[in-house]
């Protein structure tokens, strides 16, 4: 398991902030990127784990895959026997939170799916695998983009080997398959643990999405039961990714294939429908003309049921009909007419709503252009004589243009030029006074006081701000025990609406150079401006954390900093324990921990005024050692 905790820093730039997911080995945390001022998702894991090696190098493979679906990775290294990749942080929902409350809309199921399948297509060709396809692992941005994360590296996390390009591909094929049974569902039918609820199994297989809801499209069925139920013999099981986009992709596109069989689209579902039978009797059955009722002398069908719903199907239809719709008529006029008469129906009922759908649209094309203004051609603007200019109206009314100013236009023009001198003067003045008030703020900011300790005699020497010397037995310090690492600090801010106060300079609290410095924000008191009751760090310890007996702080000279000292079980004072306070604190000050109460992973350093220093008003902490 890697030590790190809030605060770590990886690789010099990237400050961990929040435990994104936890397992044996890997963590994922979200993470500042202080180089480049953004939000980034960094996965460590143990530099001696088995699969580091393996997880580095998928890293970088996959990193030379560019496609806007694929979420990037944009570092991967090793540091400080820790192994990381870093990848951008989306907003947006993976695929497990948007079934939360149920399966998707099979058309978005589709799109979804879709776009995951063309980039594991693309990443085929270039020999990489996902391998471990979860819901999980597919993300929807808030502008309905979809995003694909863990390609390659996933399985090497995992110590998954795809063996040969063939059943990689074939696994990835599989785990697409999962994931429509997923969106449709919202139930899990792979191995691979989510939140979702596992998909009940029915004779060895996963139960189709068509028995757990409605309104599941023929070819997202056939599409999962091919793939993850028991296979019918002739049938094939999807063997790559592409193989499934292509059974995905809108029926058009497959139509306009060599053989591809001519398919009808239901216009009002917007996906694509089903091939229309052969002919009426593939909806009916072996049909026997004879059984038909013959028509009439003078050419009508007598009007039975199936007439009467023909008829039905028929009144205002704006549609080109599906297949439902297409075989209820078929068979309609199957019983009334014969074979020939309803085929012959089904026709003049698709003509008839094609026409009436493209004289619906003319119609309202035409009343679309004559309710915008006319416009005139272009050729016939080239031909027109041209207009005289008028002549720009003058800035006064009574005033007409003679060739030059009258004295009331030359009075205007100097006011607004003496104007524009008086603004540029007061301008320059107001930032002099600026200047000269910053630089008088930093003379006046008092000298830093400095405290020496000499063993012998054991006396400290105090030199003050005013230059006076004062001198004072040295405090008594018992033997020093073995220092205690440090593995993360962050800011403590509960009560601000960032709740972080220069998060990206806390490492220097910790640097063992006493020079460097995490200070607050500014503030005009030293109450925090009466904003806020105090803010703070938390220093973490690690899991294996030792048990601190003492605590020293090194703090900038100012007129006195106020703080207490806590012990917690979390990065907040909540159930903390009291480890000392310091009133009027500068210099250095040592605390001595009571015991039994030092054996806590956090320790949190809670300042309670922002007394002068720096030129303003401040909390701040130059160095803290443990023992």
């Amino acid at each position: 398991m890697p030590a790190v905790g809030p605060g770590t820093s990886i690789g010099g730039r990237y400050h961990l902030r929040q435990r994104l997911e936890r397992t044996d080995r890997v963590e994922r945390w979200e993470a500042d990127d202080t180089t480049f001022g953004r939000r980034v998702v960094v996965t460590v894991l143990d530099a001696a784990d088995p699969a580091a090696e393996a997880a580095l190098d998928a890293a970088r493979r996959a990193s030379a895959l560019t496609d806007p679906r694929l979420l990037p990775i944009l570092d991967a290294g090793r540091e400080d026997g820790l192994v990381h990749v870093v990848e951008q942080e989306v907003q947006g929902s993976t695929l497990t939170e948007l079934l939360r409350d149920g399966g998707l809309p099979p058309t978005e199921a589709r799109r979804i799916v879709l776009e995951v399948a063309e980039v594991l297509d693309r990443a085929r060709a270039r020999g990489l695998h996902h391998l471990a396809l979860t819901p999980d692992d597919v993300l929807r941005g808030r502008d309905g983009s979809v995003r694909l994360r863990g390609l390659a590296v996933r399985a090497a996390l995992l110590g998954r080997d795809g063996g040969s390009d063939q059943a990689a591909s074939r696994t990835d094929a599989i785990g697409l398959a999962a994931l429509l049974h997923a969106a449709t569902t919202a139930t899990w039918p792979g191995q691979d643990a989510t939140s979702l609820q596992a998909t009940p199994f029915v004779g060895g297989a996963p139960a189709p999405p068509s028995e757990l809801v409605a309104a599941v499209p023929d070819d997202i069925e056939d599409l999962v039961r091919r793939a993850l139920g028991r296979s019918r013999p002739g049938e094939d099981r999807p063997q790559d990714p592409g193989v499934v986009a292509d059974a995905l992709r809108p029926a058009t596109t497959r139509a306009s294939a060599p053989g591809a069989t001519p398919l009808l689209e239901d216009a009002t579902a917007g996906s694509p429908g089903d091939p229309l039978p052969a002919s009426p009797t593939a909806v009916t059955g072996a049909a026997d003309d004879s059984a038909a009722p013959a028509a009439a002398d003078d050419g009508t069908v007598p009007q039975g049921p199936g007439h009467r719903l023909a008829d039905d199907l028929r009144k205002d239809v704006e549609h080109v009909p599906s297949r439902a719709e297409a075989a209820a008529i078929a068979a309609a006029g199957a019983t009334a007419a014969g074979t020939k008469a309803a085929a012959r129906r089904v026709g003049d009922l698709v003509d008839g709503a094609s026409r009436r759908v493209e004289d619906r649209r003319r119609e309202r094309e035409q009343r679309r252009l004559e309710s915008q203004p006319a416009r005139v051609p272009l050729s016939t603007l080239a031909d027109e004589p041209p207009r005289p200019v008028e002549p720009v109206a003058p800035i006064f009314v009574n005033d007409v243009p003679t060739g030059t100013p009258s004295p009331r236009q030359a009075n205007f023009v100097m006011a607004l030029l003496a104007a524009l001198v008086v603004l540029g003067l007061v301008l320059g003045v107001i930032g002099v006074m600026s200047m000269v008030s910053n630089i008088q703020r930093q003379l006046d900011a008092p000298p830093v006081a400095r405290t020496y300790t000499v063993t012998a005699p054991a006396v400290t020497i105090t030199k003050g701000a005013d230059g006076t010397v004062t001198t004072r037995p040295a405090a008594p310090t018992g033997p020093a025990g073995a220092p205690i690492a440090v593995v993360g600090v962050s800011a403590y801010d509960p009560e601000g609406q960032d709740h972080a106060e220069n998060n990206d300079s806390v490492g220097n609290v910790h640097d063992g150079d006493t020079s460097t410095y995490w200070r607050s924000q500014r503030y005009r008191t030293d109450t925090f401006g009466n904003l806020k009751s105090g803010v703070g760090l938390a220093v973490y310890l690690g899991d294996a954390h030792s048990d601190v007996s003492q605590i020293k702080l090194t703090l900038p000279d100012s007129s006195g900093e106020d703080l207490t000292v806590y012990g917690s079980d979390t990065p907040t004072r909540d159930g903390a324990a009291v480890l000392g306070t310091v009133k009027g604190g500068k210099g250095e000050v040592t605390l001595t921990v009571p015991p039994g109460q030092g054996k806590r992973p956090y320790i949190v350093v809670w300042f309670t005024n922002s007394p002068r220093m720096f030129g303003g008003n401040y909390a701040a902490l130059s160095e803290i050692s443990l023992s």
